[in-house]
Parts: structure tokens; C-alpha cells; sequence
């Protein structure tokens, strides 16, 4: 065949790929779109002479996205195999379609190619394909409820020494739930005037910012933390659509950052910081989605972190507590209701001969010859404070007179300070 011959050849094959009623694409294993025909841009809706540089996975639904990713990852060259896809047109319709597809390899660029020759079927399954989208979104609304009553559950239920990775799991999980690239938190410290990634979930082969973006200061992102305190969630589609020279876009920028969407976590109308989602590979042009789950979690993980600075802040206080009274210079016994020692202190050790596993769990009257039981219901009865004598008995069988002061230390738990009485 000589060249002109196959000019003219290339020239029939092209015009059959833009004029055949079959949508066509061609695609890398990850989605990069390197063309689709007019055909395929008819039916979704879009002109015929735009240039279509989104990702594919931008226009599948994700009601097959997953299955079209494994398929095209497990296809290796020269395989062939039939795919359903559900897109998503430009009003956001959907557009069933049904192909065959061909996978190839591209020596020179090192890529996996794939080839799809589809077909629009909506029509001829109109009333099936409704039944199957209304039981699809009922399922899926199910399956995020409850994704966050789990998320819930994790987060206010389980011990709080798994708070953190907890709180990274409940990112990862929603994060994949959108093809996000990096989820994160973000308090606010508006005394100071800096913002810093309290939590933060990655993808894989996506770059942590975590641990280098700590004390950003509002200079650095005016126009995010504006729109949070106003009770506006922040979305940027093409970070590159910046003004060079802001200080947002080179922040973002240095962490290769395409879209981002970030909403304000709130209560009683204060801003306490916010929750997001980063796009590093691709652009994310409609975030409707994101900013609903977005708006749940943030909600979600405000009660939890509020609840947990409140635990450890009793935490600290009760480790405080405990170490005033281990060190108190009078001997110190700790117990419930029913008399039954929870706690004591090394002076009361060294008062009674006893050591404090001898001591913890046995009940009180281990160390009096008297019984103080009516001492102790009319202390929890009427926080009383009386103080009474007794003789503390100790392990060689000596015995001291001593005074004896119980107060309520909390809804369980009484403290009885013990005093040794100095003989006339």
C-alpha cells in the first residue's frame, strides 16, 4: 500500500470511529482518557467539539466504577471481555451501555491501553434499569447510614486508647467511599492565629502533609478559614485556577494538590476547624457528595474529639488526684459503699504493716476493731464529714487509736483520712 493509499485509509478508518453510532473510548488501565468519538459525547450530553480531559472514572457512575477498575486491571494484552457501565451524562442522567473491550499494550509509552466499543441500552431497559437505580440509591443510602453508625460506634463506644486510629479509620473509610486521594481534620486556634492537621488519612503513594503543615497561619489560607467561620464550606475545583501568587495555591501546590473541598466543623456558631478531602490525581468538578458526607462526619467528629479532650482532662485530673493522695503525709484509704478498699496510700502502708496488694480489694474492717459501716451510708447519704475514732489494727497485731475523717470523693467512692493519736 502505498502512501497515498494509506492517507486515504486512515482517513475512512477515522471517520468511521467519529461516525459510527457506537460510543468508543480509549483509555489507560487508570482511567487517563487519550479519546472518545462523537458518538460517546452525544449520548452524554456533551458538544461534539469539546475536548474531553477528565478522568473516565469522572463520568461512570460509582455503581460500576469499581467493577470497571478491576476489570481493567486484571486485563492483561491482547485479552477481550464484555463490560456493563452505568455513566453519568452532563444533566447528571444516567446512561446505561453495554460493550465489548480490548485490551493492548503501547511499547513505546510503557502503557496498558484499553479499547471499548459500547452501546447506549437505556432505552430498551428502561423500566428494569428504574427498578434497578431505585433499589440501587435505596441500598446505597442504607450502606452510608450505616458506614457512620459504625463510624459512630467506634468513635463513642470503644476504649479511648484506639480514639486516634479510629479517627483514621473513619477518614480512610469515607475517603475511599469518594476516590478521595487524602482525607484530613484541621483545628483552629484562633488566639494564635494558625490552623495545624490534627488527623489525616493518604491514599496509597500520596504524601503525607501532616507532619510539615503544623501552625499554618491564617495568612496562609484567608479566604478557607473566611468562609468556615461563615458557616460555608470551602471547594476549590483547579487549584491551578489560583492567582500565582497566592499563598493558598502554593500551599496546595506543593502537595500536588488538584481540588480540594474542606467543611467547617461548628457548634453553638463557633468555628472550631474543619474536615476535607484532596484530589491529587484528578480534578473533582462536582462535589455535592463529598460536601453532605463531609457535613456528617464533621458533626460526628466534633462530639468525639470534644468528648475525648473532656476524658483526658478528668483523666489528668483523677492522675493528679491519685498522686496527691499516694504522697499525702497522712495515711489515706480509698472505698465504695459497701466498705471495700479500692485504693491506699504508701503512709498508710507504713501505719499498718500491710502492703497495697494485701490491702485492695478486702473490706475496710481489715483495719479497725470497730465496724464503720454506719459511717460510711451516712457520708453518701448526707455527705457528711464527721469525724470518728477508731482502732487501727495492724499486720504484727499492734493497735493504734486513730481519727478517722471520710468524705465523698465522687458518686462511688469515699476517702477516709487516718491520723494515728498521740497517747497521753
Amino acid at each position: 500500500m502505498d502512501t497515498m493509499e494509506s492517507k486515504l485509509y486512515e482517513g475512512y478508518y477515522r471517520d468511521f470511529i467519529e461516525k459510527t453510532p457506537f460510543m468508543i473510548l480509549v483509555t489507560d488501565e487508570n482511567g487517563l482518557l487519550f479519546h472518545v468519538n462523537e458518538a460517546w459525547k452525544r449520548v452524554l450530553n456533551y458538544p461534539v467539539d469539546v475536548e474531553m480531559n477528565q478522568s473516565l472514572w469522572h463520568f461512570v457512575h460509582p455503581y460500576s466504577r469499581t467493577l470497571c477498575q478491576d476489570n481493567f486491571r486484571q486485563a492483561s494484552p491482547g485479552d477481550c471481555f464484555d463490560l456493563e457501565i452505568v455513566f453519568i451524562a452532563s444533566d447528571r442522567s444516567l446512561v446505561f451501555a453495554e460493550g465489548k473491550f480490548n485490551c493492548s499494550y503501547d511499547a513505546i509509552n510503557q502503557l496498558k491501553i484499553i479499547t471499548g466499543i459500547v452501546q447506549d441500552v437505556t432505552d430498551q431497559n428502561q423500566q428494569t434499569l428504574e427498578i434497578e437505580r431505585i433499589k440501587y440509591h435505596l441500598e446505597e443510602k442504607i450502606n452510608y447510614w450505616n458506614m457512620l453508625q459504625k463510624a459512630y460506634a467506634s468513635l463513642i463506644n470503644e476504649e479511648m486508647k484506639h480514639f486516634d486510629d479510629n479517627i483514621v479509620e473513619v477518614l480512610k473509610r469515607f475517603g475511599r467511599l469518594v476516590y478521595a486521594d487524602r482525607a484530613f481534620i484541621i483545628e483552629y486556634n484562633f488566639k494564635n492565629q494558625f490552623s495545624t492537621i490534627t488527623y489525616e488519612w493518604c491514599n496509597q503513594k500520596i504524601t503525607s502533609k501532616k507532619n510539615q503543615l503544623t501552625q499554618i497561619p491564617f495568612s496562609k489560607m484567608e479566604d478557607w478559614i473566611e468562609a468556615h467561620v461563615s458557616g460555608e464550606f470551602f471547594y476549590i475545583q483547579d487549584v491551578l485556577s489560583l492567582p500565582n501568587k497566592n499563598p493558598l495555591r502554593n500551599l496546595l501546590e506543593s502537595y500536588a494538590i488538584m481540588s480540594m473541598i474542606a467543611v467547617p466543623m461548628i457548634k453553638e456558631g463557633k468555628c472550631f476547624g474543619c474536615v476535607g478531602f484532596d484530589s491529587v490525581k484528578v480534578h473533582r468538578t462536582e462535589a455535592e457528595v463529598e460536601k453532605q458526607i463531609l457535613s456528617d462526619l464533621g458533626t460526628l467528629f466534633l462530639y468525639a474529639i470534644k468528648r475525648r479532650k473532656k476524658y483526658m482532662d478528668l483523666h489528668e485530673k483523677d492522675t493528679r488526684y491519685r498522686s496527691y493522695l499516694k504522697n499525702a503525709p497522712v495515711a489515706i484509704v480509698i472505698c465504695d459503699k459497701v466498705g471495700k478498699i479500692q485504693e491506699v496510700n504508701l503512709e498508710l502502708c507504713l501505719l499498718s504493716g500491710f502492703t497495697q496488694k494485701e490491702l485492695i480489694g478486702k473490706k475496710i474492717k481489715k483495719l479497725f476493731s470497730m465496724d464503720l459501716t454506719e459511717h460510711l451510708d451516712g457520708c453518701f447519704l448526707q455527705e457528711l464529714n464527721k469525724p470518728c475514732t477508731a482502732v487501727l489494727l495492724t499486720k504484727s497485731g499492734e493497735s493504734y487509736d486513730t481519727k478517722v475523717s471520710i468524705s465523698k470523693a465522687n458518686a462511688t467512692e469515699l476517702v477516709l483520712s487516718i491520723v494515728k493519736m498521740e497517747s497521753d
